[in-house]
């Protein structure tokens, strides 16, 4: 599509992991930054597809009335999601990371499609059980300890500022704030013993580099680039409309991580 010749190559990454045009200089920005991980498909790019297809397909099946007169419209959109996440996973290479993250989509689409809610923290447990008997010596795997040490450390969170009394107005927004803070702060905390055993470094930038990343590439610019990859099928007009849109906005959050990681607190290797 041409656009930013970042934002291109980072929304290839992203939506198809096609890491070939992501410049060396970009990959030392965003490691800088602490944001490494928004570059490669992951568990969490799964889970945001998974999610925005759910919500998306809820809200079709509930316009269907001879379909909401047999089946809710969240049984029927977990139904056709779940082929939706598979297919996402496989044409994405079939990281380890991200078929982990199948696991947990498929276990909470289940339960959806047969009216059962699933806990998030029994299904990361059953998730890390199936990955270690598959293979035993992945608990010594940096990938695996970070990705369910993060995960864990979401839920966490995620329960901590559920608790939380409503709020209005200005105060809604500083509550976010103060949450996405927090919680980046919690994420990088609590994997930063695991990076300075394998890596021996630790990158701070990774909490104010998230309130970047994390919007701009996880709830923009990825369901954007994989609308108008699906769309382009359809309609190329529409759908590369939707992807040049995914494409500045990559470039925008390139842009930014580059400002963050010029100014990043690292702390000294070990």
């Amino acid at each position: 599509r041409g656009g930013d010749a970042v934002g291109n190559a980072l929304v290839r990454a992203v939506v198809v992991g096609d890491r070939s045009a992501v410049a060396p200089a970009t990959d030392d920005a965003w490691r800088a930054a602490g944001v490494y991980h928004a570059l490669s498909v992951s568990g969490l790019h799964l889970a945001v597809v998974a999610l925005a297809a759910f919500a998306a397909l809820t809200r079709l099946a509930a316009l269907i009335g001879p379909l909401t007169a047999r089946v809710s419209p969240r049984r029927a959109a977990a139904v056709a999601a779940l082929p939706i996440a598979i297919g996402y996973t496989l044409i994405t290479g079939g990281q380890v990371a991200t078929v982990r993250a199948l696991v947990v989509v498929a276990i909470m689409l289940v339960g959806e499609a047969c009216e059962r809610r699933a806990r998030i923290a029994d299904v990361l447990g059953l998730a890390a059980l199936a990955a270690i008997g598959h293979r035993p010596s992945v608990v010594f795997d940096p990938a695996f300890e970070l990705s369910f040490v993060a995960a864990i450390t979401l839920v966490a969170s995620a329960r901590g500022a559920a608790a939380a009394t409503p709020a209005r107005g200005w105060r809604r927004a500083a509550r976010w704030l103060a949450t996405a803070l927090r919680t980046s702060w919690h994420v990088t905390a609590t994997t930063a013993p695991i990076s300075a055993w394998h890596f021996g470094q630790v990158s701070l930038g990774g909490v104010v580099g998230n309130l970047v990343a994390g919007p701009a590439f996880e709830l923009a610019a990825l369901p954007l680039g994989v609308i108008g990859t699906v769309v382009s099928a359809v309609t190329p007009t529409v759908g590369g409309l939707v992807l040049d849109v995914a494409i500045a906005i990559a470039g925008w959050a390139a842009a930014a991580i580059a400002v963050t990681a010029a100014t990043r607190a690292r702390a000294t290797p070990w």
